[in-house]
């Protein structure tokens, strides 16, 4: 019996109050009139039922002693039924044994999510201390990131061997070539030339260097190319082979549009100002007099001491050119313009007048060769005045 039990019939004052409560739990049973603790008085007994309440069925508290033994049991007391109890504390004790399973539940909850947090934060840690620059606590995102990175790296790694097994089979395919070339099965037998006006084949083969018998794999296109751009009219250059043994030189070359007297020779100038070669005779090609050159080297960039209408009397030239005359020379001195149709025939007078009359010089020229006029002077003023003598 515990202290709580044995305070019912230590204490008398509680004596009544506690044969209430008694009473009130089980009922007016009367096989409970025996059991009420010392203090009780037979007045206090109840009546004897009457032969109708003696007639109901008996109630039964059985469930009260099932309930007090489950609350035992989970509380863990295994002694023998006490049939003197205390509801209030029975209810207590189911109360706190169902709380101490309840927390006993989450306490075991709360310690597998601890574990599955540290063993987490311990593969974070484990990538962080991998990282190369360590600059903060681990977390999800510097994982993340870890992970990508490792990624790449792989990527990178897969790229590299790739690249180094493609290396290793070109080099294999280039010693195979050059053992062939090293064997005499590729050599170059034939060279030929294409594109080339102002020099011969043999000029070009001669100064890009190939020669026959020499291998065609282990031709040096780069060096030759090289040779023939230091060549004054090349403008480009391209070499190829032509398997099993042909050397191909293709050639574009500059077109001289001018030349400018300097001293007792003249220089050969392109469509792009560059000085093409220094000669003692013009050739054909159209002379621009007044304008000094600055160098005279050929290679360089044609630039006069002063330039002044020079752009606008070559398209003056272009012009009368695309009526169907040729022009021998054009020339700027002291605010005169002068255009030779031909050697001994020439066009004189202002720019502007000269260039809004190139239509009216070709009439001209058509009628001096139908008299066979073969010198004359043809002078243009202003307001399209025209007038000319057969002699200069």
């Amino acid at each position: 019996m515990n202290i709580e039990e044995k305070d019912i019939f230590e204490n008398k004052d509680n004596t009544e109050q506690e044969n209430s409560d008694i009473r009130g739990l089980f009922g007016e049973d009367p096989m409970m009139e025996g059991n009420l603790p010392d203090g009780s008085s037979e007045e206090e007994s109840p009546e004897e039922p009457t032969e109708e309440e003696a007639s109901e069925e008996p109630v039964s508290h059985d469930h009260f002693f099932e309930d007090l033994r489950r609350a035992r049991e989970k509380a863990g007391d295994s002694g023998e039924e006490d049939y003197f109890f205390d509801p209030k504390k029975a209810a207590r004790d189911a109360a706190a044994a169902a709380a101490a399973a309840a927390a006993a539940a989450a306490a075991k909850k709360a310690e597998e999510e601890e574990k599955k947090k540290a063993a987490l934060k311990e593969e974070y840690e484990k990538e962080w201390k991998a990282s190369p620059v360590p600059s903060q606590e681990p977390d999800e995102e510097l994982a993340l990131k870890i992970r990508r990175r490792r990624s790449r790296r792989s990527r990178k790694k897969f790229l590299r061997r790739t690249i180094l097994l493609l290396l290793a089979l070109a080099v294999l395919v280039v010693g195979c070539l050059l053992f062939i070339d090293k064997q005499g099965l590729v050599d170059i037998k034939k060279i030929t030339v294409e594109g080339n006006a102002h020099y011969t084949a043999e000029e070009i083969i001669k100064t890009s260097g190939i020669h026959k018998k020499e291998g065609l794999i282990t031709l040096r296109t780069g060096k030759a190319r090289s040779k023939l751009m230091e060549m004054p009219y090349v403008k480009s250059a391209k070499i190829s082979r032509k398997f099993p043994h042909t050397a191909k030189i293709t050639v574009a070359e500059r077109i001289p549009v001018f030349a400018v007297q300097a001293g007792g020779f003249f220089l050969i100038v392109d469509d792009e100002n560059r000085i093409l070669e220094k000669v003692n005779d013009a050739g054909g090609v159209m002379i621009v007099e007044g304008y000094l050159p600055t160098s005279t080297e050929p290679g360089e960039e044609f630039v006069p001491e002063k330039s002044t209408g020079l752009k606008n009397l070559l398209t003056l030239a272009e012009d009368v050119q695309e009526q169907g005359m040729g022009v021998y020379k054009v020339s700027y001195l002291n605010g005169v313009t002068r255009v030779y149709l031909t050697k001994y025939i020439v066009c004189e007078g202002k720019f502007e007048n000269i260039n809004a009359n190139v239509a009216e010089l070709g009439e001209i020229m058509s009628s001096l060769r139908d008299q066979e006029i073969e010198r004359a002077t043809i002078y243009i003023g202003d307001n399209g005045y025209i007038s000319f003598s057969p002699k200069i």
